[in-house]
């Protein structure tokens, strides 16, 4: 077996914000205001890139995969992205078997939708339909990849989060704006093996936190503007909740799962709060036992973002990536090849990916740091990237 290790690659065009669903052996890159499309196919380690795979240019669309089908709905279509008056309803639908392309139209055009696959059914929920406005959608429409039709169900109040997750044979909907105090506790539950609609509610509530899953278990945990420290925990085999606490309070962990732990590590791109950002916690579903470790090095202000391939544990951020090898109970470190914060995260076969996002170089750094000691009325915009690396877990092709 060849030893890992980590390859460049350049994608057809800068990309941030931007979204990535992996279907087969490929990962599937769109967005960032263009119709233009990366895929990366693992199974033959190559490239290609297709103008017009979009039906349209948007912005902040929303990606879930169910089988072989990729999944890439509703976003914006204002190119400053100021207006958020152009909100989109198509969902653009890929083949990786086929290399094809179709669309379909949501009930509602919307942006902020919580998504989520379970069985053979996707499901886009909530949103904002006029963000400016505040104003909210209830809608839930539901793909089912195997008969190819659409349907629709409703939330129990209108809502637009991203926190989504499925635990067993549940989908379950939770946190965001909606509620007239603010941060939501309500979550909505559909059981895809009885097509009931039910609702809980988690221990404190979050505006926008983390989710992840291990087995039939969901763990909620953070809140972008808030250092919370309790875990919510929902079983789907028993539908039981219980909650538990993180060693330390902060916004929004990067989160991924090896095997039956689950990593919980610094904090994601897009929190609002500084800190310490080098804090690992970890739950292992076998033993319901927690765990700490610590990264190398504070990832801060560009965020950390996290993901999985085989044994191994990436938790990337601030230029450097910090690697768990559950098989050796190992951590080792590399670097990126080039510093970015807002990065698109996946796992495809064997391959991780760190893909796009803003070049965040020292000389970026320093006049972002000038502008807001200044109190620069508007900020220079950060340069998007147009670098994906590449870890092999099993040795580059």
């Amino acid at each position: 077996m060849n030893s890992p290790c980590w390859t460049t690659a350049i994608i057809h065009q800068a990309r941030w914000p931007f979204a990535v669903a992996v279907a087969g052996s490929k990962a599937i890159f769109v967005g960032s205001g263009t119709s233009g499309v990366d895929v990366y196919d693992s199974a033959t380690d190559h490239w290609s890139a297709t103008a017009g795979g979009l039906s349209q240019e948007r912005y902040q669309v929303r990606a879930a995969s169910v089988g072989r089908e990729a999944l890439f709905a509703g976003g914006c279509t204002d190119p400053q992205q100021s207006d958020f008056s152009r909100i989109s309803d198509v969902v653009d639908i890929y083949d990786s078997a086929t290399d094809h392309w179709r669309s379909a139209t949501l009930s509602q055009a919307r942006i902020d939708m919580g998504v989520t696959t379970v069985g053979s059914k996707v499901l886009f929920a909530g949103g904002f339909t006029r963000p400016k406005e505040g104003s909210y959608s209830a809608a839930v429409d539901i793909y089912d990849s195997v008969t190819g039709a659409w349907s629709t169900a409703a939330l129990s109040h209108a809502r637009a989060s991203r926190v989504a997750a499925t635990a067993g044979t549940k989908a379950l909907f939770t946190a965001g704006w909606g509620s007239p105090a603010g941060a939501e506790a309500v979550v909505d539950v559909y059981d895809s093996a009885t097509g009931e609609w039910t609702t809980a509610q988690l221990t404190v509530p979050r505006l926008v936190g983390s989710v992840a899953t291990v087995g039939t278990i969901a763990l909620f945990v953070g809140d972008v503007f808030r250092w919370l420290d309790v875990v919510d925990i929902y079983d789907g085999a028993t539908d039981q909740w219980t909650s538990a606490t993180l060693s330390q309070g902060r916004p929004s962990p990067a989160t991924t799962t090896v095997g039956t732990r689950v990593f919980l590590a610094g904090m994601a791109a897009g929190a609002v709060r500084e800190g310490p950002h080098r804090a690992v916690d970890i739950y292992d579903s076998a033993t319901d036992r927690w765990t700490t470790a610590t990264l190398s090095y504070d990832h801060g202000g560009p965020g950390t973002v996290a993901t999985s391939v085989d044994s191994t544990a990436l938790f990337a951020g601030n230029g450097v990536v910090d690697i768990y090898d559950s098989a050796t109970d190992r951590w080792s470190t590399a670097a990126l090849s080039q510093r970015r914060r807002g990065m698109v995260t996946a796992s495809v076969g064997t391959t991780a990916l760190f893909a796009g996002g803003h070049r965040w170089s020292t000389a970026d750094l320093q006049r972002r740091h000038w502008e807001m000691a200044t109190r620069s009325r508007r900020l220079t915009p950060l340069p998007n990237s147009d670098v994906v690396d590449l870890y092999h877990a099993a040795g580059g092709q």
